[in-house]
């Protein structure tokens, strides 16, 4: 099912860009790192916080975090489905992904 799946992708016009653009595959990769030192360091900061580990950072600028945290989270959906698209067959056949 998930290599029909994985076909049907395979076969769009964002597939075919995807694989064309020699420059695309790297930028996504450094996209996709940026976006989780985002995601993982706000979250972290937040989740010190919330410990009690970070008692003095006060909770609005902890709070204020959250729209850093939701770019990263953006970036990294953003690229991740660039990355399925990119290369479906292999996304398909990865245990993470059944």
């Amino acid at each position: 099912m998930l290599m029909t799946f994985a076909q049907s992708l395979s076969e769009t016009s964002l597939h075919s860009w995807v694989v064309s653009q020699a420059w695309l595959w790297p930028t996504l990769e450094v996209t996709h790192f940026f976006g989780l030192t985002l995601l993982i360091g706000g979250l972290l900061v937040v989740d010190l916080r919330v410990l009690g580990f970070a008692a003095f950072s006060p909770l609005l600028a902890t709070y204020r975090l959250l729209p850093i945290v939701l770019v990263g989270f953006g970036l990294n959906l953003t690229t991740g489905v660039l990355f399925v698209f990119g290369d479906p067959f292999r996304y398909a056949a990865n245990i993470g992904f059944q």
